[in-house]
């Protein structure tokens, strides 16, 4: 899905700098292959709880879009917020997520992670627009757009 993801970034935005990053590492060597393919740079280990690691990444490239893929399912709360604090201190003016439909919680998903992300977004200000996808094609349901107004 990810490489999906990234191909239609590359395609619809052929003058985008995109940036890659997982906070696992054997996702990372089983997937850089590919990344490097569609984006032609190396994916980067970071985990976005981090949030100095996050600001710095924003601090050295103005993001205009945001994809954080499905990360905030396995978010706490807390950290959905403080990562949702620092895209707003950036003022990244659209930002995505996706939701799983069927994550497992001994792997750490926790829906609520999103649900925290997405609202704080709109308590900051963005517009948010959801769309689902039903086919059960894959393990992702739900992609949300955040609009900074």
């Amino acid at each position: 899905m990810v490489i999906h993801s990234l191909s239609f970034f590359t395609e619809e935005f052929p003058n985008a700098e995109i940036i890659s990053f997982d906070n696992n590492r054997r996702q990372i060597r089983e997937f850089e292959t590919q990344v490097v393919d569609v984006t032609g740079r190396k994916p980067r280990h970071m985990d976005v709880s981090n949030t100095d690691a996050l600001s710095g990444i924003l601090d050295r490239h103005q993001v205009e879009l945001a994809f954080m893929s499905n990360i905030p399912d396995y978010l706490e709360p807390e950290i959905a917020e403080d990562t949702v604090g620092v895209l707003v201190e950036y003022e990244v003016p659209w930002i995505m997520a996706s939701h799983m439909r069927n994550g497992s919680r001994q792997r750490g998903y926790k829906p609520e992670g999103l649900q925290s992300f997405v609202d704080t977004l709109r308590e900051e200000g963005y517009k948010i627009k959801r769309a689902t996808d039903s086919s059960g094609r894959y393990d992702i349901s739900d992609y949300y757009l955040a609009i900074l107004e």
